[in-house]
């Protein structure tokens, strides 16, 4: 295939972003989105060890791995697992410039989850329970496992349930912030036209199940009015422990500040998406 082929495979990208307070004092999330080089990159952090320690440690994850994406580091995955990697160690540098293991510090840590684009393909990567997903043909899907007790629980019975969880069940198994981090890595994978990708923040995947996504993405105008839909419906449940929540979406081959909602000659939003 000609590298002329591959340009015109590429499919223009669009995204929408989110992130609120909650309940909470101060916002502890933090999101990024950047492109160099023909690479798009999405993530969100979510910071832990309360004070300000996860705000620190979301930002350092997301400034290291914006950083590292500037730097050519070969295909998609290996982009991937660079920043990852980079965020990891900016989040054990800023530990250890507040005092290293001892005292609150030690608890600075944070989830990330990524997805890096040139627009033809896709692949992510992750450390902790903020959720990517993606949404094909009228349906959602997760696509990558929580590193949480409750996750390993459910691999190991194989039954793929998701009852509700007790805090124990829901601590982390790993995350940004000690030389024993692990993460995840998808495979490199095809991106299709009207794919849309969604990156969560526990506060949001917690509130609004997949299939309230879905159903909100079908009656939705465009990227930035189906987050909107989203946050309405985290509001509307009161929750007066809410957490913060953030969510960054991004689809394929879907036109900026056009009107998509309804049945245009070319069958708009629902058309792209397979739900005409």
């Amino acid at each position: 295939m000609s590298s002329e082929d591959r340009v015109q495979e590429r499919r223009a990208l669009v995204t929408a972003t989110l992130t609120e307070v909650g309940r909470r004092s101060r916002n502890e999330d933090r999101l990024g989105t950047a492109e160099a080089s023909g690479v798009h990159a999405w993530m969100v952090c979510d910071g832990l060890g309360g004070h300000d320690n996860g705000d620190l440690a979301a930002e350092a994850a997301v400034g290291a791995a914006l950083r590292a994406l500037a730097t050519p580091a070969g295909t998609l995955v290996e982009t991937a697992e660079t920043m990852i990697r980079s965020a990891n160690e900016a989040v054990i540098a800023a530990r250890a410039e507040r005092g290293g293991e001892s005292g609150a510090e030690s608890l600075m840590a944070s989830t990330i989850s990524l997805v890096v684009s040139d627009g033809s393909a896709v692949a992510w990567a992750h450390a902790g329970d903020s959720r990517i997903f993606r949404f094909r043909s009228g349906n959602g899907e997760q696509v990558m496992r929580d590193h949480t007790i409750a996750e390993s629980m459910r691999a190991l019975s194989n039954n793929g349930r998701r009852e509700e969880e007790s805090q124990h069940a829901t601590q982390l198994l790993s995350s940004l912030g000690t030389t024993e981090m692990y993460y995840d890595v998808s495979a490199l994978e095809p991106l299709e036209a009207g794919d849309v990708f969604l990156i969560a923040s526990d506060g949001l995947w917690g509130a609004v199940p997949l299939r309230t996504m879905v159903s909100e993405l079908h009656a939705a105008s465009s990227l930035e009015a189906w987050l909107a839909g989203l946050r309405d419906r985290v509001e509307r449940r009161r929750d007066p422990d809410q957490d913060n929540f953030t969510g960054v979406a991004f689809g394929a081959d879907l036109q900026p500040g056009a009107t998509l909602g309804g049945r245009a000659s070319n069958g708009g939003w629902r058309a792209l998406f397979g739900w005409l």
